[in-house]
């Protein structure tokens, strides 16, 4: 057999061996408690990550994550992965985050994230622990929120209202017609909404999403906005619709990501 089975115990989820590979009575068990288990397959010739994925009937981020490969990364036989019984992330606790925030991010329970790292109390997780959490991860972290020309990039450019000076641009400006559908560049939760007909800064109708690793992309200049303050969002859904509205000389989408608070160039996140 091509696979052994393990289980991830609850601290730093140490993979202890199974040696009964003929057996799925371990892994039954496992599911039922809903707890996590980890097997070793070793790659055939001709197999691809996605066969993989499908094989164990898993998303292919799920290998993806648990193996630090990419989605195009070649894989060669007799390469070994690690294999999960569900779908998820390994996540390692940062400061200042709690096991509820996590949960919220994710959108998954607080409860099941409990019970598959056997964890008693959510209030004494120490900062560094690795916990598993039962939720897709993205391939990218960053994705397109629409595909179009940049019309104008990151950084110091000539201001485009007074054609005097010059003005830091903390984004990029992608040129769509107004109407195309904007989506969630990453997943997470919606933090500001602003659907309003005022200035609002120069940003118009307006949508801001907060990442897992609290980063935040901004979505500026819409016609109408499709999703709430609060609601949680997935990677590629439909957020808004691109408009000209706020400080705008016309259609476009004004994209940012600002990551421990400070602007970054988006080009360098965004999966080509």
């Amino acid at each position: 057999a091509d696979d052994t089975q393990r289980r991830l115990p609850q601290r730093e989820r140490a993979e202890k061996k199974n040696t009964d590979t003929g057996s799925n009575q371990s892994l039954n068990e496992a599911q039922k408690k809903n707890l996590l288990m980890v097997k070793t397959h070793v790659v055939k010739p001709g197999a691809t990550l996605w066969g993989i994925a499908r094989e164990h009937g898993l998303h292919l981020s799920t290998v993806v994550h648990a193996n630090n490969l990419s989605p195009s990364q070649p894989i060669h036989p007799g390469q070994k992965l690690k294999i999960y019984n569900m779908d998820g992330f390994v996540y390692q606790v940062p400061r200042g985050q709690t096991l509820s925030r996590i949960a919220r991010t994710y959108d998954v329970s607080l409860h099941e994230i409990m019970q598959i790292n056997q964890i008693e109390n959510p209030h004494l997780i120490p900062v560094g622990q690795k916990i598993f959490v039962p939720a897709i991860k993205p391939l990218y972290t960053f994705i397109w929120p629409v595909r179009g020309r940049i019309s104008s990039g990151f950084g110091w450019r000539p201001n485009p209202f007074s054609k005097k000076g010059r003005e830091y641009h903390r984004g990029i400006d992608i040129a769509v017609n107004t109407g195309t559908p904007i989506r969630a560049s990453h997943s997470g939760r919606v933090v500001v909404t602003y659907r309003g007909t005022g200035w609002n800064k120069g940003y118009g109708k307006l949508v801001v999403i907060r990442g897992g690793d609290n980063s935040r992309s901004y979505y500026a200049h819409l016609s109408r906005v499709l999703v709430k303050r609060g609601q949680y969002v997935r990677q590629g859904q439909k957020i808004g619709l691109s408009g000209n509205t706020g400080r705008s000389t016309g259609p476009h989408l004004f994209f940012a990501i600002v990551k421990n608070g400070k602007a970054r160039n988006p080009l360098k996140y965004l999966s080509r």
